[in-house]
């Protein structure tokens, strides 16, 4: 009897009864067929992503949502956006196809917010100052567990640990070092504008947080940039792509 092992989280298997073939589909796209009735499948879970405990109110995962190891990049989401994209493939994200934006007149440049809004005269005002989870990509691509980390979350991060630019197999990044002597690793992965990949001598991380410094056309992200020695929690326009890095209780 054959036994087939596959990721419980990413595959799905689908039987014809009469021609006694399984398929097995990862995606939407096939990557296994089995023919005869002798077989068993076996679903095991995907293993748990790894976090540390830096002593903080949260534990903080060691790569971005998309990669699988602290220095790769990951994927570069708008604010609000579930969908992310990897550097060699990003997509011109603008308040035309923004998922909660609404283009103005010119069919092109802002026109109201269609979630998340205080603030009267930018659409409908829902007070939604928190992505819900529906809305967030680390809970919406790793599971219930995770969140994106909210504005305080990151500033708790950016006021109690050391923060030195390095290199991790050979990718420039920053090492974020707490009290207790554990860390991680931020890449310096700049984020994406117009399709490219902009300052990538920066980095800049996503909050789940709106922003309570500009309109509530922008939201709460980390922005580092070492050259300035400047690390502070500000803010970017909710259409532009950045990376994520979860966070878990």
């Amino acid at each position: 009897m054959k036994k087939i092992l596959f990721s419980l989280v990413a595959l799905v298997a689908s039987m014809s009864m009469n021609a006694q073939v399984m398929k097995v589909m990862k995606n939407g796209v096939e990557v296994a067929k089995y023919k005869g009735a002798n077989y068993t499948v076996v679903f095991e879970e995907e293993p748990p992503h790894e976090y540390v405990d830096l002593g903080l109110s949260v534990k903080w995962a060691t790569c971005n949502v998309g990669a699988d190891s602290p220095e790769e990049f990951g994927l570069y989401f708008a604010w609000g956006e579930t969908t992310g994209y990897d550097k060699d493939n990003l997509v011109d994200i603008y308040w035309n196809n923004y998922k909660w934006g609404t283009p103005g007149n010119d069919g092109l440049n802002f026109g109201s917010l269609k979630k998340y809004n205080d603030t009267n005269g930018y659409g409908p005002v829902d007070n939604l100052t928190t992505l819900e989870a529906a809305d967030d990509a680390a809970v919406a691509n790793w599971g219930d567990g995770w969140h994106m980390p909210t504005k305080a979350e990151m500033e708790e991060l950016v006021n109690n640990c050391t923060w030195t630019i390095t290199t991790h197999n050979g990718v420039s990044v920053c090492k974020v070092e707490a009290s207790n002597g554990n860390f991680i690793f931020l890449p310096i992965a700049g984020y994406s504008s117009s399709g490219r990949l902009q300052e990538s001598g920066n980095a800049y991380y996503w909050t789940s947080s709106l922003s309570i410094y500009s309109y509530p056309v922008a939201a709460h992200c980390l922005s580092l940039m070492p050259t300035m020695d400047m690390k502070n929690v500000s803010n970017k326009e909710r259409y532009e792509g950045l990376p994520v890095r979860a966070v878990c209780q």
